[in-house]
């Protein structure tokens, strides 16, 4: 005799189908995200999986993203470095945190190297 799903999975199933954002509402999170500051895409990922969202669908936004210019590591390494510069951090943490926003790490050198007369002053 096949077994039969119990209500509360199948609500459950259910419910998780009825959760996942459509393409539109993760577009309008990725953007609404950009609009307050620079996300790397590791970041953008995290924050798009927090919000419900399949991640086939997420991977084609950020590519899509990308490919238009929105979204960009490099620029997001430049902002971040600057910003923490400007609070005195210096280049082992700022290179540390770099990597936990997971920024490739020769990316992060060079966006670290462009700002090395910053600590240098």
């Amino acid at each position: 005799m096949p077994m039969m799903k119990r209500t509360s999975d199948r609500r459950r199933s259910q419910d998780k189908e009825r959760d996942t954002p459509s393409p539109d509402a993760l577009r309008g999170r990725a953007l609404s995200l950009l609009t307050l500051r620079e996300h790397s895409r590791f970041e953008l990922q995290q924050k798009l999986v927090a919000f419900g969202g399949d991640e086939e669908a997420i991977e084609r936004l950020l590519d899509e993203l990308v490919e238009r210019n929105l979204q960009s590591d490099q620029r997001f390494a430049e902002a971040f470095v600057r910003s923490r510069i400007t609070r005195g951090q210096g280049p082992r943490v700022i290179a540390a945190e770099l990597r936990t926003r997971g920024l490739e790490s020769e990316l992060a050198a060079a966006s670290m190297a462009a700002e090395d007369q910053q600590w240098q002053a």
